[in-house]
Formats: C-alpha cells, sequence, structure tokens
C-alpha cells in the first residue's frame, strides 16, 4: 500500500538497497522509492554485491533526503538515525543521529560517522531511520545499504 499522506525517507550515501533512486523520483514528495514501513531495512533483500568500501576509523557522511514531510511541532521533533548491522541481522552499534525539523519535503540530511577501529573486516549493513514521532504518521521509516568494511 503506498499512500502520498506517508512521510517518506532516501537513502542517498552510501546508497539504499536496490540501486539508486531515479532524479524523477527524488523530485517526487511521496516517491515509492523512499517508503519502507517495515524493519529491518524495509523488508527489502540484501544486494548482491555491496554498494561500496566504508573504512574502518574514517569519516564518512550518511545522506538521506526526507522524501515527505511529517515533522509535527506539537509532538516534538522526530529524528534520523544511523546504525551498523552485522549480516545476521544483530545490531553492532548506533553511529548517528539528527533531528528532524519543519523543513519542506526533499530536504537533505547528513550523518556524519566513523566506523569503530574494533570493527572487522566483511559485510555490513547501513540502516537508515526517520523516526517520525508524529501520532499521525508511521512511527518509522526504514533504508538500508550493504557495504564492506575495512
Amino acid at each position: 500500500l503506498i499512500s502520498v499522506s506517508f512521510g517518506h525517507m532516501c537513502l542517498l550515501n552510501p546508497y539504499q538497497r536496490n540501486g539508486t533512486v531515479p532524479d524523477m523520483e527524488l523530485k517526487t514528495p511521496g516517491s515509492s522509492y523512499c517508503i519502507r514501513l517495515t524493519g529491518p531495512c524495509g523488508g527489502i533483500p540484501a544486494d548482491r554485491q555491496p554498494v561500496g568500501t566504508v573504512y574502518r576509523g574514517e569519516a564518512s557522511t550518511a545522506v538521506m533526503e526526507k522524501n515527505l514531510d511529517h515533522f509535527n511541532a506539537t509532538s516534538g521533533a522526530g529524528n534520523f538515525t544511523l546504525s551498523l548491522w552485522d549480516e545476521s541481522g544483530k545490531k553492532v552499534t548506533d553511529l548517528g543521529s539528527v533531528k528532524d525539523d519543519n523543513s519542506a519535503s526533499g530536504t537533505i540530511y547528513q550523518i556524519p560517522y566513523k566506523i569503530p577501529s574494533s570493527t572487522t573486516d566483511g559485510r555490513y549493513i547501513i540502516q537508515a531511520e526517520y523516526n517520525t514521532n508524529n501520532p499521525s504518521a508511521p512511527a518509522t521509516f526504514y533504508q538500508c545499504s550493504d557495504v564492506r568494511i575495512q
């Protein structure tokens, strides 16, 4: 079920599962490319190959688009969070968070992060969540990216 009354979030760096999001979809509030309501990873299976490599201890930045706004001043700001998961689906660590605000649909949010130096080499999942804190909207939207960590 897809509805324009739902908020959406696309993960642009590292790219979300199922490949790149067409430019026209990023310009379309409520795009079906950006709605994933089931955790973890919006129910989207892992990509066969990682989208890229993230290096332990190096500064990286996750980039998300709030494809459809769900900010609610009455209930307080929600947030965008980033976490690292192993291939089996076990959460490894939180990587960072940024508060939502009353910016319009299409706003870009960035979360700087570093993979802990104790993380071993291998395939991992970076999961982004848009926690709306809005009682009139779904509680959380999910996107994941499959990466290799070195």
